[in-house]
């Protein structure tokens, strides 16, 4: 409990600064949501999808305005939903199986890049022992 008259003061401050920052968080909170449920969606459109961005990067600007969030915070989480969305393929409406589809072909490379890489690391000494008895 504060005792000072500077202290009450503060306290006051603080509690008005809590209600502010508690509706600056929720709102960022329940853009994003919104926006991650209609990536999940069975047929998001284009329009839905940059009105749900829109309000989300409106929030998060202001929070990093008013120093809720740091700039570079802000920045950074604008650009993986950003990311999430293009890795998506937007281009009008996306089902769940186009979604699936994508994410088994982009596994499949990075298998394809680890099993091709593992023969050639052992492929390259091979080379050196022949040149070397060669010589």
């Amino acid at each position: 409990m504060p005792v000072t008259k500077s202290a009450k003061k503060a306290d006051r401050a603080s509690n008005r600064k809590k209600v502010f920052n508690l509706r600056r968080k929720s709102k960022i909170v329940s853009s994003r949501k919104s926006v991650n449920k209609l990536l999940l969606s069975e047929k998001p459109t284009l329009q839905e999808v940059t009105d749900a961005l829109s309000q989300y990067y409106s929030a998060l600007d202001k929070a990093a305005k008013t120093n809720y969030i740091e700039k570079n915070k802000a920045s950074r989480l604008k650009s993986r939903l950003s990311a999430k969305v293009a890795k998506l393929g937007l281009t009008g409406t996306v089902t769940a199986k186009t979604r699936v589809k994508t994410v088994a072909k982009k596994v499949e490379k990075k298998v394809e890049a680890k099993v091709e890489a593992k023969p050639a690391a052992k492929k390259a000494p091979a080379k050196k022992k022949a040149e070397k008895e060669a010589e």
